[in-house]
């Protein structure tokens, strides 16, 4: 495990059907569902230096990512026997976690280790998608994700 991960992150599906969880090669997509195919099984979506936290919508097929060590927002298309890398942009700081608050999946929520709290619109509809669109400065400089 990374210096500095307090333990792995994760996220699920809301219907239960994937489990999404950082890993130092990535993050890893399992089906976590006894009635799904492929029950059991796991796929890597590999990012050099591993993922600090992943988040996912309430389908799953699209997982959001940071990585500390890359300085990285990634975003996945984690559609099983598809999945792979979308997009990745810089976020100006060590992203030390990732949130969607809401399931709507408009709105990312990054902690920094600036202290700051970034807010990236992930709305793939909108015109300022993958951009961050606010900041919540100097909240705690030993803000976590």
């Amino acid at each position: 495990m990374r210096a500095g991960r307090d333990s792995l992150r994760g996220h699920g599906t809301a219907d239960g059907k994937y489990a999404f969880v950082a890993t130092d090669a990535g993050a890893a997509v399992a089906v976590a569902a006894p009635e799904s195919s492929g029950y059991m099984t796991a796929v890597t979506l590999p990012v050099p230096g591993g993922l600090t936290a992943v988040d996912a919508g309430p389908t799953g097929d699209r997982v959001i990512g940071v990585s500390s060590v890359t300085g990285k927002y990634y975003r996945f298309d984690a559609t099983w026997g598809a999945a792979g890398l979308l997009s990745e942009k810089p976020v100006g700081a060590k992203p030390r976690g990732i949130l969607r608050p809401s399931q709507t999946g408009r709105r990312a929520i990054i902690p920094t280790d600036a202290g700051e709290i970034q807010v990236w619109d992930i709305d793939e509809q909108s015109p300022s998608f993958e951009t961050q669109i606010g900041v919540v400065p100097q909240v705690d400089p030993d803000v976590l994700g």
